[in-house]
């Protein structure tokens, strides 16, 4: 199936779209995961989760299936979260 050029353009903006938030909020869940108090060992789940969302990036920049379902997943649950707490916030 061929794709015009301002298709191609439109949906490539998307995906960087979804890359763009998903560094965000995986920097945010680590730095969270580094600065938890009650936390056992921070240092080490905040390692482990930077590798593990350093290897879906990279599998989502080689534009993998899998990979790229993790990232907009990810990216939708934490824009609920987010909803959620500021509505939390609202009605408090």
């Amino acid at each position: 199936m061929f794709q015009f050029q301002h298709e191609f353009q439109r949906k490539e903006r998307i995906f960087k779209a979804y890359i763009f938030l998903f560094i965000i909020t995986a920097l945010v869940n680590v730095v969270l995961f580094l600065v938890d108090i009650n936390s056992s060992y921070p240092m080490f789940r905040g390692s482990i989760s930077l590798l593990f969302f350093c290897t879906i990036l990279y599998f989502g920049l080689r534009r993998n299936i899998w990979a790229v379902l993790i990232i907009k997943s990810f990216v939708w649950v934490h824009l609920f979260l987010l909803i959620i707490i500021s509505l939390s916030f609202i009605f408090m």
